[in-house]
This record gives structure tokens, sequence and C-alpha cells, in this order.
């Protein structure tokens, strides 16, 4: 009783938490919906991809791939390279707080941009595995339901519906915005800032992996800088 009371208030926590993602991943699915529809991928295709591929820039990638008729080795190197990024969200991701074994599988599966900024930002508590799988259920859920209702508006719109694609960079906006809000130091957005505008300056062609990878050693630095300094103090 104990289990599904908590699992109850989670679920309930998360649905609150999640509605600023829901809000982009919505029309963000629709969009992605109608952008594969308009290709000649098959409607059922498109939802499958939803439910067992679930990367929203992979998708919308998948869209040309499929009619191209793009070799597997070069749709692996894409790949790689589009998520390449999911290597650092590991690095803080709270994995360890689920124990269950299909909860954790499935963790590391539904985890996307929005997910990890979502969960990153509730400061450095641990959450509960319960509202964690809450999280990602919920948001591959507005994933899903936008990508049914794109594939029915499909079949009623006549054009494209312009300037859809920017719900996305609206979304991160929004949840950098909330970041900043609720963490006491802020010192990884400047850092992350300074990471993009030297990337955007030295590689702007290869803006996200040059930003990503001078971020990173920001942290691995300031990281030996603190545990510097708190080794010093453990010895005097």
């Amino acid at each position: 009783m104990k289990k599904k009371i908590n699992f109850s208030i989670s679920t309930r926590q998360a649905l609150f938490d999640t509605l600023p993602v829901g809000m982009g991943y919505i029309p963000l699915s629709i969009a992605y919906a109608l952008l594969i529809s308009e290709t000649g991928v098959p409607w059922y295709y498109a939802l499958l991809m939803s439910f067992v591929i679930y990367a929203g820039a992979l998708q919308f990638f998948a869209a040309s791939i499929m009619v191209e008729m793009t070799s597997l080795p070069e749709i692996a190197l894409a790949t790689l390279i589009i998520n390449f990024r999911h290597i650092f969200y590991g690095l803080s991701f709270p994995i360890d707080s689920v124990k269950t074994p299909f909860k954790r599988i499935y963790a590391m599966f539904a985890l996307t941009d929005e997910t990890y900024s979502l969960l990153a930002s509730k400061n450095h508590k641990k959450r509960p595995e319960n509202y964690i799988f809450a999280v990602q259920f919920i948001n591959q859920s507005y994933w899903i339901l936008g990508t049914v209702i794109g594939l029915a508006l499909h079949a009623v719109l006549t054009g494209p519906i312009k300037g859809i694609e920017f719900v996305l960079t609206a979304l991160f906006i929004v949840l950098t915005q909330e970041h900043f809000y609720r963490k006491v130091v802020n010192l990884s957005l400047i850092l992350g800032l300074v990471a993009a505008l030297a990337a955007f300056f030295i590689l702007p062609n290869q803006f996200l992996s040059i930003a990503i990878s001078i971020f990173l050693i920001f942290l691995c630095v300031h990281h030996r800088f603190i545990f510097q300094a708190e080794y010093k103090k453990g010895v005097k």
C-alpha cells in the first residue's frame, strides 16, 4: 500500500513538472509526423518510430534517409553524431536511484534532452525511481500523442505549417531559464555560455560538437580544482 501511495505521489508530481515539456513535445511531434508523412512513409512506421526510437532530432533525420535509401554505415555514423551528446548526459544522470531492472533499462532508453534538463534542474537531491520513471514515461507519452495527432492531421491538411520547427528552440529556452532560477550556483551556465561562444567563433559548422567538447574540458578542470581544494582541507 505504501509503495502504491509513493508511486501515486511521484506520478502527480511528474505530471506537474512535465507540463512544459509536453507543451513542446506535442507540437514538435506533430511536426515530425507531418514531415515524415510527406515523404510517403506509411503511418504505422512513423508511429512505430516514436515507440522504439523516441529521438526527436534523429526521427526528423530519418524522414530524409528513408527516402534517399542511405547506407547502414552512413546511418550509424549520423546517429552517433546526432546523439553523441547523450554520452555526457549519462555522467550526471541519476541512474543510481533506479534499482528496478526494467525501469533502469527504460531510463537509459528514454533519456532525452528535455528529460535530462528537467531531472538535472532538481538541485542535487536524489529523486526516487518512481518519479524518474514517471517523468520519462509521461514525456514519451506526450511524444506519441503528438505523433498520432500529426498523422491524423496529415489526412486533412493540404500544405505544410511554417515555423513549427521553432518549438524545440523555444522549449530549450524555457528549460534553461527554469534551470537558472532553481540553481544556487550558476557556474555551469556561465561555462556553457563561454563554450558556446567559443565554438561559434572557432568552428561554427561543427558548433554542437565543439561546444560540448569545450564544456566538458571546463567541467573536468573545474572538478579538478574542487577535488584538490577538498583534498587540501582534508589533509589540514
